[in-house]
């Protein structure tokens, strides 16, 4: 063997050492956690949650930050943009973990074969709101109005491409009726502008949007990502039970690391975050919150992904939000 070719050799040799004790060493600093909706909603409650509890099961902790935009594409990108070495982590819903189904929306420079799924964190059930001064009781009621005065009614979601906007459309079709649409950045926002009628609707997680229910500022007319109502909530209908019900998968977050990360890192971000999701003091607070639960590992998440070209690519193929 040459002078070049040992040298060569040992270079590797060594990488392959230093790349091992580094990722056995994980974490030795705080891990970013980057959220894809604004500061207020479920997903920002449950993830600053985990943030709070995490250090206990993981030695460090979570830096949770915010990357709204582009359907969570935006949190994807800004983890992308860093080295695939589990310190910084994107939470991400349907729209961001599989893109490629969503390009009609947006084109971003990575597919979900970028991503490596390190947990499924939960999912969301999500109401249709109206002020508690509008005229509507019913989803019936607002559907009556809105065709006799068709693209005069606004709704509000949490972005184009993201599950409220699809699941919309598809109602909207199957009803007959037009609405003026207005994406905002996250849940908190569409909440917020219906309280203040600056939209006649919107949609928006239960865990932003039911505390104004119970208090008597909002009406919800429907609750769709539930296949029951809600115990609390027991007057108000789901989609379902109204004949909206087109196969959605439930809307999603999930945990992911840049493809390539050390196998026994993300194994360590896994195991740490799932005991903090059984750790009493998280579960106590996203009771409070009402944010569910529903853990799944690695497989589950690909099996998530999956469906996204099953169900959502077909449906939007159909409603002509498809570059196919």
């Amino acid at each position: 063997m040459g002078a070049l070719a040992r040298r060569l050799a040992v270079a590797v040799i060594a990488l392959g050492i230093f790349s091992g004790a580094a990722a056995s060493d994980f974490p030795a600093r705080p891990v970013t956690s980057i959220g894809p909706l604004a500061a207020g909603g479920g997903a920002d409650i449950m993830l600053r949650a985990i943030a709070s509890f995490v250090e206990d099961h993981l030695g460090k902790s979570f830096i949770a930050t915010n990357k709204p935009g582009g359907g969570s594409t935006s949190a994807a990108l800004e983890m992308l943009s860093k080295p695939a070495d589990g310190y910084t982590i994107a939470n991400l819903l349907s729209a961001g973990a599989a893109p490629e189904v969503y390009a009609y929306f947006r084109e971003v420079p990575y597919t979900s074969a970028d991503l490596e799924p390190v947990i499924r964190l939960g999912t969301f059930p999500y109401g249709f709101y109206v002020h508690k001064s509008a005229p509507w009781q019913t989803l019936e009621e607002f559907f009556a109005d809105a065709r006799k005065n068709p693209g005069k009614l606004s709704y509000g979601h949490t972005g184009r491409g993201v599950q409220f906007h699809l699941f919309a459309e598809a109602m909207l079709e199957k009803a007959g009726v037009k609405l003026r649409e207005v994406p905002t950045k996250g849940a908190s926002e569409v909440i917020q502008n219906v309280l203040g009628k600056h939209l006649d609707s919107g949609f928006g997680s239960t865990t932003a949007g039911k505390k104004y229910v119970l208090s008597g500022d909002l009406r919800m007319l429907a609750l769709g990502g539930s296949k029951e109502r809600l115990p609390d909530l027991p007057d108000v209908p789901t989609f379902a039970e109204l004949g909206y019900e087109f196969g959605f998968p439930p809307l999603y977050m999930a945990m992911f690391v840049k493809k390539g990360t050390p196998e026994d890192v993300v194994r360590k971000l896994h195991d740490a975050v799932k005991a903090t999701l059984e750790d009493p003091r998280f579960i106590e607070v996203a009771n409070k919150a009402d944010i569910p639960i529903v853990y799944g590992d690695a497989d589950a998440v690909r099996a998530d992904v999956q469906a996204e070209f099953d169900v959502i690519a077909p449906l939007l193929k159909r409603l002509g939000m498809s570059k196919e």
